[in-house]
């Protein structure tokens, strides 16, 4: 029974030692090497928002490589109404996503003092989006030229 078991223990050993010979160290060195000089498609997609978000003026008030998500501050559409943009690269394990948010506020001024509250009627949230859907095609087309 013994020897069964280090008969399979050799060959399994010999077989693993044999696969694993394709590549040097030095190969595999200068292949990680490599790949961790390439930015990776999320970076490249977070640079293409960010680009994508100067180019239109939007302030941003919080940009996170780390997390991957960029906001702008709220903009005044007019005296009654803001918005602002939220972008968010969700990495997937056989790709990555764009989600971008278009957030509007009314002034509520039946409160004193007066708040800001989720716009949701239906002429706004139409708008929203189309301000995303528009966002959406221009930060992807940033991204190809970049890939």
């Amino acid at each position: 029974m013994r020897v069964h078991y280090w008969f399979v223990f050799i060959i399994a050993t010999t077989l693993l030692w044999g696969s694993g010979c394709g590549s040097t160290a030095e190969e595999v060195q200068k292949r990680n090497e490599t790949q961790s000089q390439a930015p990776s498609e999320a970076d490249l997609l977070f640079d293409a928002v960010v680009e994508e978000f100067e180019a239109r003026g939007l302030e941003t008030k919080l940009s996170s490589r780390e997390y991957l998500v960029n906001a702008s501050d709220f903009e005044q559409v007019n005296s009654e109404l803001r918005r602002r943009v939220i972008a968010r690269i969700i990495v997937f394990s056989r790709g990555i996503a764009l989600n971008v948010t278009s957030e509007y506020q009314r002034l509520n001024r039946s409160e004193k003092p007066e708040v800001w509250v989720e716009a949701t009627d239906e002429l706004t949230l139409k708008r929203a989006r189309k301000d995303e859907s528009e966002l959406g095609a221009s930060i992807q087309n940033r991204f190809k030229e970049k890939r």
